[in-house]
């Protein structure tokens, strides 16, 4: 979650990732991300501002700089405890508002690029969780 600078390696939609210091544990990232849905395909850049908190196993992001499709976004990833303490959840919340025209048309294409993102985003961190946090990676530790 807070291992940004890795994040191309991560996640399949982020290209590009530079991240600038602004102190009192808050980073802001520049990203270039590459989206697709059906025949259309795109990329584009934004900056988030983090705000992360490890001792609470938290990262709150939100959109500084317009970027492509996306007027504004914000959100925040978190890992707890399973309720059982067996293993963790991990929590996102995603709030974004889109910047292309209202049509019947654009929503079905907007709806289809977001979805992806957001699930092939979850895909990748449970994906990367794995690899860091299974037995074998663990061991060799």
């Amino acid at each position: 979650m807070v291992d940004h600078a890795n994040a191309p390696h991560v996640f399949r939609n982020v290209q590009r990732v530079q991240l600038t210091e602004q102190g009192d544990g808050v980073r802001h990232m520049e990203q270039s991300l590459r989206w697709s849905a059906l025949l259309f395909k795109g990329s584009f850049t934004m900056t988030l501002e983090l705000r992360e908190d490890a001792a609470a196993a938290q990262s709150r992001f939100c959109m500084i700089s317009q970027g492509g499709v996306m007027r504004s976004m914000e959100g925040m990833w978190a890992v707890r405890a399973s309720p059982d303490r067996s293993g963790v959840r991990v929590v996102q919340t995603f709030t974004a508002e889109l910047n292309v025209p209202r049509s019947r048309y654009f929503n079905g294409i907007t709806r289809r690029v977001v979805t992806q993102l957001v699930r092939h985003n979850m895909e990748d961190l449970l994906g990367e969780l794995s690899r860091r946090y299974s037995p074998t990676a663990l061991a060799s530790s």
